[in-house]
């Protein structure tokens, strides 16, 4: 059953949530009730995330899809063949570093960020997304997600510390992984693309790196 925005996440609770909460609309509130139970958070949890100084978690819930919600997402995927094949998982970064590098991402650049999304058909944003990356299109994987934050500016603002400087991070520990040999680099798309993605960091030191297609599951 699906979590309207009245009660909890009404006018009621508003004088206990953060101020980028209470900006929000009534229709950007609903949407995002809705998209909160998809992702599996309780009524209390998606009313915690609006009391958060931070827009982080709520982002997160509002951006995701109820069409392909409760599917195993590509982390769950991966970990779980590991464990049956008893490969080891390393990690490329702490989350404590990783939150560091968040909370440099401005807040009102993360706000409008989310009322973008929260306009919007989430499945209209997201689609395209999922096809440019199927085919390889990495550029337009990264053109659709700088547009997804609301702005040019506020894209640029989030490409330096979550993109280009994480990037920068893994290619300490990448080359050790690579010469052990038969290792899987789980990495987001953003950070394929581009003078700082892995890719043209990889073949600057001489990695030669292919492209491959993995056939759908059926």
């Amino acid at each position: 059953m699906e979590h309207h925005a009245s009660g909890g996440l009404g006018e009621g609770a508003g004088d206990a949530q953060a101020p980028w909460a209470r900006a929000l609309s009534f229709a950007q509130r609903t949407a995002y009730a809705k998209r909160a139970n998809c992702a599996g958070a309780t009524t209390d949890q998606a009313e915690a995330a609006l009391r958060r100084p931070s827009v982080q978690v709520a982002n997160q819930y509002a951006y995701t899809s109820c069409t392909v919600a409760f599917r195993p997402s590509r982390d769950a995927l991966l970990m779980a063949a590991a464990r049956t094949l008893r490969k080891r998982i390393d990690t490329l970064e702490d989350d404590r570093w990783v939150e560091g590098q968040r909370r440099r991402v401005p807040g009102a650049a993360q706000e409008e960020a989310l009322r973008w999304i929260l306009d919007r058909n989430v499945d209209d944003v997201l689609r395209p997304v999922v096809q440019a990356f199927n085919e390889g299109n990495f550029d337009a994987v990264a053109r659709l997600t700088a547009e997804s934050w609301g702005s040019e500016s506020n894209a640029h603002a989030m490409y330096e510390p979550m993109v280009a400087e994480r990037s920068a991070r893994w290619m300490e520990t990448l080359p050790a992984l690579l010469r052990e040999g038969g290792a899987v680099i789980e990495v987001g798309a953003l950070h394929v693309t581009g003078p700082s993605g892995l890719v043209e960091q990889l073949r600057a030191r001489e990695y030669r790196v292919e492209s491959t297609t993995v056939p759908a599951m059926p």
